[in-house]
């Protein structure tokens, strides 16, 4: 009796710290899984305890290295979370979650070859799970198949009427469709289920979609937003000093910028940057911030527009040429057509600037109506042409016979510095005609802010638009200019002579 008491005794330490393991063990695969998705760190330490116990086999052992790998998944730590999903699958092959939150990872490191079988096989496993499905939309949307994408995130959102990504992968779709107001809705629905910087930023730039300032408001506070949740993301600065320039806050936009570029180098930072110190004329700082955004953004159109801008304004045609050239070959604008049409106009090769000007008007018909002077330069020009040729039939038909060449009225230093005004214009079109009826004459021209002119479509500034003479030419070029011939006479005069 006394010797069964003594082993009895003996083994009930024994039994007192098997039970003692087990409820630690038990303890930690409870903390891995409890805190997976929402405290990483305390999960992935829960998770290695309860692994490197060695006590668990099977379906314990899976469920644990997948709640390891969901933690690592939420550190974007991809490259570790997908080791243990892999151990999860080997231990038990017919675990769809594995193979969903694999392809998940997949998906965060842009590899949709290997993402796609994972997502198809967790739908094979479980035809009821909405992510998967989601995911593979995701892939598909990638893949240019947005047909088949678009029936994905919708049967996602049937599946879960909670998934907040699936909304905002039909918001794409809607995106795609100009649908910009459904879109928002569907942002909205997504944010509902749970914050996100990315909805926040997308729902934004939708906003800006609708061009209106209520609009642009909505934009800002959707920036800011997205700015609180992901303070150390750059994106969402230059998304709101996007919104600030349409507004034409352009301190704001500088600013804004500014904090985007000391997070690290931006190629949007610069564009916006280089824009706002354009609409502001200073050029000095608009043409470095274009260099750096296309320096680390080579395909980036806008900076060489802002570029071609800048060398119009300047009288470097040549230069403004080869900006918008490049520009044109990363994407085909309407509007920048139309400034190389008018830089070609500038230089003098009016055939040039008419396949221009035909051009934009081709891509963008709404073009005649946002800017009728445009074809009324065009008009002018094919005038001009024609005028050009019969006064050069005039010219050799009445040509000294002795070859003397025929000079203009030579003018000193002195009177090109006294110009006068010799007339004002309401209209570019109409001051364009007169100085080249000025000029026909031998009469030099100059007309003021020409180029700014140009590019506000065509009105002149207030008080008008002046053309300016030398001053011992004043009386001779304003009796020409009052008696000239109307426009429409021309016409006629040109309609009646098929020569």
């Amino acid at each position: 009796m006394i010797a069964s008491m003594t082993r009895a005794t003996a083994v009930l330490p024994i039994m007192v710290i098997g039970g003692v393991c087990l409820a630690a063990q038990g303890g930690d695969v409870q903390l891995c899984h409890q805190n997976a998705a929402t405290n990483p760190d305390v999960a992935i330490r829960a998770c290695t305890a309860a692994i490197g116990s060695g006590q668990l086999s099977g379906g314990d052992l899976a469920g644990a290295s997948l709640d390891r790998g969901i933690a690592y998944l939420h550190k974007e730590d991809y490259d570790l979370a997908i080791r243990d999903f892999d151990q999860a699958i080997r231990g038990q092959p017919d675990l769809a979650a594995a193979f969903d939150r694999r392809c998940q990872a997949y998906l965060r490191k842009h590899d949709d070859a290997r993402a796609l079988p994972d997502c198809e096989q967790a739908i094979r496993l479980d035809p009821k799970a909405a992510r998967p499905v989601y995911g593979r939309g995701l892939i598909r949307w990638h893949s240019g198949d947005h047909d088949r994408a678009a029936l994905d995130f919708e049967q996602a959102i049937r599946l879960d009427p909670n998934l907040a990504v699936a909304y905002s992968g039909r918001a794409s779709v809607h995106i795609r469709q100009g649908r910009y107001d459904q879109a928002i809705q569907d942002y909205g629905q997504a944010l509902r289920l749970g914050p996100s910087s990315d909805a926040y930023l997308d729902r934004g730039w939708c906003y800006l979609q609708k061009r209106d300032y209520q609009s642009a408001e909505a934009a800002l506070r959707d920036f800011d937003q997205a700015i609180r949740l992901q303070p150390n993301h750059a994106k969402g600065y230059t998304s709101r000093a996007q919104a600030h320039f349409s507004r034409g806050e352009y301190d704001q936009v500088i600013q804004d910028c500014g904090q985007a570029l000391r997070l690290g180098p931006d190629a949007e930072a610069y564009y916006w940057r280089g824009w706002c110190y354009l609409r502001r004329g200073e050029y000095w700082g608009a043409m470095p911030d274009f260099d750096q955004a296309i320096r680390l953004a080579p395909n980036m159109a806008g900076a060489y527009r802002g570029r071609g801008y800048i060398y119009a304004v300047r009288h470097q045609y040549d230069l403004a040429i080869q900006a918008y050239d490049r520009a044109l070959r990363i994407n085909p604008d309407a509007s920048d057509y139309q400034s190389r049409g008018w830089v070609y106009y500038q230089k003098g090769e009016y055939i040039s600037a008419l396949g221009d000007y035909v051009q934009a008007t081709r891509r963008q018909p709404s073009i005649l109506l946002r800017w009728p002077w445009t074809w009324l330069v065009a008009l002018a020009l094919l005038a001009y042409l024609f005028l050009r040729r019969q006064s050069a039939k005039l010219a050799e038909i009445n040509r000294p016979r002795d070859d003397e060449a025929l000079t203009p009225p030579a003018v000193s230093g002195e009177d090109q510095r006294e110009l006068v005004v010799a007339e004002t214009f309401v209209h570019w079109h109409d001051a364009k005609l007169a100085r080249a009826l000025l000029e026909s004459a031998n009469i030099p021209a100059y007309l003021a802010d020409e180029h700014s002119q140009a590019a506000d479509g065509g009105a002149g500034a207030l008080g008008g638009m002046r053309l300016f003479v030398p001053a011992p030419f004043l009386e001779q070029a304003r009796a020409l200019l009052h008696t000239r011939v109307s426009d429409q006479d021309l016409a006629a005069q040109a309609a009646e002579d098929p020569s």
